[in-house]
């Protein structure tokens, strides 16, 4: 229970930093919803501190439940700041709103300002509901009234996956067979699709393995002795991110315990072999700033790895509770291309060292990293921030490496 609450705390530490997003519509609307939520949170706020001191404490009590909800919803529609965020955290206003001008009137009695409470409470994970994903709860209701809907539903359920996944080679299903698989980063409804046996890593979907220990819980699984036979891997992120930075340390125990046993357009079919533990070498350390270039040393037959230290400023932590921060942005420097690759950047798991030895731009070139059989393109590697302010100035960083085909006992 302790390690279920503390990643969980993990889990919500780190989800402002690395799922905000710009707004979707204009600027203009984005500061309309952005304003209007801060003046109903704030107004709830200067209500709850009037009633308190004037020692009216069935409103400040009322109050007082309602603010962290609403702080809650704020958060929720803008962090990822998205059309169905929004009508979330909409949803949520209004029922609030029409309760507490009825629990505010003056000829309402406490017993139907208590009776508007429990209604509210239960209508929020109603109405915070998008019309349009309504069904999904109405659904399972129908279910219950008529069982043979439930078989029904599976099968046609689990035809729809197959047809989705009609890229994935059946050869691949039966390599796995009954064996123990996990599938990276998100494309875990193939399990139910083919009824495979998952063995699933912590934190399930990549992208949300956002922090530091959350990427290294994830690395574990597939150290242990109970890790997976097989890794159904595919080349894919959101929010313009680089797939290969997302899990760094998942990354680099793949590369050390799995070998790529088939490839199709879209997945890699990993299997475990022996595990190696490889010794790393420090090749260089330093201290940049966002906009500078860092240098990427050049190896041979090596696997590099930089770890990067990114940290918030005070500022920075403060506007990361109350609101967001903006993103980092990471520019790798290929050879013989003219333009940087430019993707989204967290933070939070850079410490983990990202892999360098390699630009990735499909599942070809990550076969590649796999077998050992890339060549080094990446000559430098530049971060830019949004709001620099909110992130101090030094960018720490250190590059080590390990022979690719190590097989040393300890690890440095």
């Amino acid at each position: 229970m302790p390690h279920y609450y503390a990643n969980g705390l993990a889990v919500s530490a780190g989800y402002t930093e690395a799922m905000q997003c710009p707004y979707e519509n204009s600027l203009t609307g984005g500061l309309f919803r952005f304003v209007w939520a801060i003046l109903v949170v704030f107004a709830i706020a200067v209500f709850s501190l009037y009633f308190a001191l004037k020692k009216n404490s069935r409103n400040a009590f009322v109050l007082l439940i309602i603010l962290p909800i609403m702080l809650v919803a704020f958060k929720e529609g803008n962090v990822r700041a998205d059309a169905l965020h929004f009508n979330v955290m909409f949803a949520q206003f209004f029922p609030i709103t029409l309760f507490l001008c009825a629990t505010f009137a003056d000829n309402i009695s406490h017993r139907k300002a208590n009776t508007l409470l429990c209604v509210f409470i239960l209508a929020i994970p109603v109405v915070s509901m998008p019309l349009r994903h309504r069904e999904h709860f109405l659904q399972p209701v129908r279910q219950l009234l008529s069982p043979s809907l439930i078989h029904n539903h599976r099968e046609s359920g689990m035809e729809e996956l197959r047809g989705y996944y009609s890229n994935l080679p059946v050869r691949m299903i039966d390599s796995i067979g009954n064996s123990t698989v996990d599938i990276i980063p998100w494309d875990i409804s193939l399990l139910y699709a083919y009824n495979l046996n998952w063995s699933p890593r912590p934190v399930m979907q990549s992208y949300s393995a956002y922090t530091e220990t959350l990427d290294k819980m994830n690395a574990a699984h597939f150290q242990d002795d109970n890790a997976p036979e097989f890794v159904l891997y595919s080349f894919r992120s959101i929010d313009g991110r680089y797939p290969l930075f997302d899990e760094p340390s998942v990354f680099r125990s793949l590369t050390e315990n799995y070998s790529v046993i088939d490839t199709s357009t879209n997945f890699l079919l990993l299997r475990r072999t022996t595990t190696i533990s490889p010794t790393y070498c420090t090749l260089d350390s330093g201290t940049s700033e966002f906009g500078k270039a860092i240098p990427v040393p050049k190896t041979d037959n090596e696997r590099l790895y930089c770890s990067v230290n990114i940290k918030m400023s005070v500022i920075g932590r403060l506007f990361n509770v109350a609101y967001k921060t903006g993103n980092i942005q990471l520019q790798i420097y290929v050879h013989n291309d003219s333009d940087p690759h430019q993707y989204r950047f967290i933070p939070q798991v850079g410490s983990n060292g990202i892999f360098l030895s390699a630009y990735a731009d499909g599942i070809t070139d990550v076969t590649r990293v796999f077998n050992g059989t890339y060549t080094q393109n990446i000559d430098s590697i530049r971060f830019t921030a949004d709001h620099s302010a909110f992130y101090e100035k030094a960018i720490q960083y250190r590059f080590y490496a390990a022979p690719i085909n190590a097989e040393n006992d300890n690890v440095q």
